[in-house]
């Protein structure tokens, strides 16, 4: 297959985890590629979308090996996605109930599926905490044996790993100052 990047062109292959020939769309850009992985699309203006999946996958692999329930991250690659040869961060398909912290917020009587994930939610950053680990907007599945896998681990930060983007606090501060972001 022939990639075109920025007018450069490469020859590559797509993944051998890829085993639909029509990846299924299951969020802005995130496609299931095969029963068992998804594949995260990279943005096309990664610096506006304030993620990398490179720095994604790293952060993604440190939080998995110190035992923190993620989507398990396999690796960065190359999918055909809408006819197209893209790159992206494949991880582990995660089947079960979506949600997030914000929805529990929201919602006045959340269900016992919300209820629980926010609980397990914050059993896990507390420890992901002690670990190093900055867990920003958590959104987690629910899965059948009432345990939680996080995904979207763009924005979180841990010591030592540089994050690519402005700390998130420090983002919010510029804003509520007045200070647009410039990116």
């Amino acid at each position: 297959y022939l990639f075109k990047d920025n007018n450069r062109f490469y020859m590559s292959k797509i993944t051998s985890l890829q085993i639909y020939d029509e990846p299924i769309r299951i969020a802005k850009r995130i496609y299931k590629i095969s029963d068992k992985y998804v594949i995260k699309l990279i943005s096309p203006k990664p610096v506006q979308a304030e993620e990398d999946i490179f720095y994604e996958i790293q952060i993604a692999r440190i939080s998995h090996s110190m035992g923190i329930p993620i989507a398990e991250p396999i690796v960065c690659d190359y999918a055909k996605v809408d006819g197209e040869i893209k790159v992206g961060f494949i991880m582990e398909y995660v089947d079960g109930i979506e949600g997030c912290q914000e929805d529990y917020r929201r919602t006045t009587t959340p269900d016992k599926n919300l209820q629980l994930g926010n609980q397990l939610s914050d059993v896990e950053i507390k420890k992901a905490k002690e670990l190093g680990i900055t867990i920003v907007e958590p959104q987690w599945i629910l899965i059948d044996d009432k345990k939680i896998k996080f995904i979207d681990v763009a924005k979180w930060q841990y010591r030592g790993l540089e994050y690519p983007f402005e700390k998130v606090g420090d983002m919010i501060k510029r804003k509520n100052k007045g200070v647009i972001c410039q990116y």
